[in-house]
């Protein structure tokens, strides 16, 4: 084979790697250059969002299942006389819950936290909310678990 052809061959493929090579390096400047953009984004994203979670109200009730009482729901039970009031409702309210299954009594009290509150409660759960800087439903979820803890409570008669 003629000399001149295989230098040519060999300074195409040299070229060509080259050009590869250029691009390859190119490329990976651009990689890192975007990875260090988005490092300083998730940074800022982290520190907006840290701001934002501490904005956020205190939960009092711990939305696990089933639903209980975190220490601030207790504090809050406490003040509103929870269990006093849950207590003397219980005897009432035991002979319509009384075939349920536990989620369907949960459901039940929710219904009946949200619509059969006497005003004095309903002025008590304002009072607290206010208080505590939460919304009503989140004191009303107070009494929510509280009057169900009440109406799953083994009684003498069962």
């Amino acid at each position: 084979m003629p000399e001149w052809i295989t230098f040519a061959t060999t300074v195409t493929l040299l070229v060509t790697f080259l050009g590869a090579l250029y691009k390859f390096a190119y490329w990976k400047g651009e990689v890192d250059s975007d990875r260090k953009s988005f490092k300083t984004f998730m940074a800022e994203v982290r520190g907006k969002l840290d701001k934002i979670l501490l904005r956020l109200p205190p939960a009092p009730v711990a939305l696990n299942s089933p639903l209980g009482l975190t220490d601030l729901g207790k504090e809050i039970a406490d003040d509103l006389n929870a269990s006093e009031w849950a207590s003397k409702l219980a005897p009432s309210l035991r002979g319509e819950v009384k075939d349920m299954l536990p989620w369907e009594v949960d459901d039940f009290c929710d219904r009946f936290v949200e619509s059969s509150l006497s005003d004095r409660m309903k002025k008590k759960v304002a009072a607290s909310a206010y208080q505590y800087g939460l919304d009503r439903p989140s004191v009303r979820m107070v009494l929510r678990v509280v009057l169900r803890e009440e109406l799953l409570k083994p009684t003498a008669a069962s």
